[in-house]
């Protein structure tokens, strides 16, 4: 699937081609509709990519 992403290194949109499997994400169903908290963590080509539950875009973390 196309998504789009925010680059924390290069501080600006990417989009990437991705596939969210069971194998390379994890769901955290306790969160809050208060707070930003995280709904999903993925591996992403050896970083991770954080998605809040919200509208904003998931944030590609990595060490380049």
């Amino acid at each position: 699937m196309e998504m789009t992403i925010y680059n924390t290194a290069k501080h600006r949109l990417k989009t990437i081609n991705i596939e969210i499997i069971e194998k390379n994400s994890t769901w955290f169903d306790d969160s809050s509709t208060d707070t930003d908290s995280i709904y999903r963590i993925t591996d992403f080509e050896g970083a991770l990519l954080i998605k809040e539950d919200s509208y904003n875009y998931p944030a590609w973390i990595y060490d380049r």
